[in-house]
């Protein structure tokens, strides 16, 4: 008798019965599809951070606030402990404008001037991604010589 009801319901609303499949599959197809990726996803990024040496910490100083160099490392290794930290370095970031225009068109877009070890040959942390032309090197030091990071 119970089969006898299901089976008449079923053929009575297939539509929903059709639609509810149809979103109980595509969760499940979902959920499967995205939960498998986690370990690639976590081994991918590990990888790409370390291959630009990317940071796990970023200190900004409030606008106006300056310390004596090397005074922020040294407060982190007084809080964490000696050789908790492996590699630190300080820069100057100021935002700027800068002007992409072209002789049609006045363009003007937000940039930020990263002040770098251009005479140790680049930064030891937060490396840049260079697509085309040439990295920075010790030459480039007293040069009027700029990266163009995408």
């Amino acid at each position: 008798m119970w089969l006898r009801w299901s089976w008449r319901d079923l053929r009575a609303r297939w539509l929903q019965v059709i639609a509810i499949a149809m979103v109980i599959a595509l969760g499940t197809g979902s959920y499967a599809g995205l939960s498998s990726v986690t370990v690639w996803r976590r081994t991918s990024t590990d990888a790409a951070y370390e291959n630009l040496r990317m940071h796990d910490l970023r200190v900004r100083l409030a606008d106006g606030v300056s310390l004596p160099a090397g005074a922020l490392r040294r407060a982190a290794e007084d809080a964490l402990g000696p050789g908790a930290i492996a590699a630190a370095e300080e820069r100057l970031l100021v935002e700027v404008q800068v002007d992409a225009s072209t002789p049609e068109t006045a363009i003007l877009v937000p940039g930020l001037l990263y002040g770098t070890g251009a005479a140790t040959g680049g930064p030891a942390v937060d490396a840049f991604h260079i697509a085309q032309g040439r990295p920075l090197g010790p030459d480039d030091a007293d040069a009027d010589t700029v990266l163009l990071e995408y």
